[in-house]
């Protein structure tokens, strides 16, 4: 792996020395969770902007540096926020927000899921690479749970 991504950013930074229709805008990030902090780092240093699934980091400090790199490149990281745009749940936020003088709301969150060997055997099920269940398929939920109702109190 590590061959693989020093030749992409060799390549990446040739690009970005060359002809400006030539380089790259966007880096879509769709790696192993504890690789996202490094791959955004890559990309806003070329000069691209970055399409990252979550979690951006393993580490909540590493958000910090992140934030001060796209200040100092110009560039963005964008979040992927996939169960915003369902049509069920865009539905369920209009709801609730017709309905604002109910502030408090008493939510049951229930996922299942088939998980086989294969996701034990994968990265996903190393707590050091995957955060664990719930920076892994968890961190969805708390996104949509924010989006939804706002911060807790």
């Amino acid at each position: 792996m590590s061959r693989s991504i020093e030749r992409f950013d060799r390549h990446l930074e040739k690009l970005r020395r060359g002809p400006e229709e030539n380089r790259v805008h966007y880096v879509s990030i769709c790696s192993p969770n504890y690789l996202h902090d490094a791959h955004c780092r890559l990309a806003l240093r070329v000069g691209a902007d970055v399409i990252c699934e979550k979690p951006l980091v393993s580490n909540p400090w590493n958000l910090d540096p992140l934030q001060e790199l796209e200040q100092e490149t110009g560039r963005r990281i964008n979040a992927v926020l996939q169960l915003r745009l369902h049509p069920r749940l865009l539905s369920l936020r209009e709801r609730l927000q017709a309905k604002q003088g109910t502030r408090q709301h008493d939510v049951s969150l229930t996922y299942v899921t088939a998980r086989g060997n294969w996701y034990h055997q994968s990265w996903k099920g190393v707590l050091e690479k995957s955060g664990g269940i719930a920076a892994n398929i968890g961190i969805h939920f708390f996104d949509l749970l924010l989006w939804l109702f706002g911060p807790a109190h």
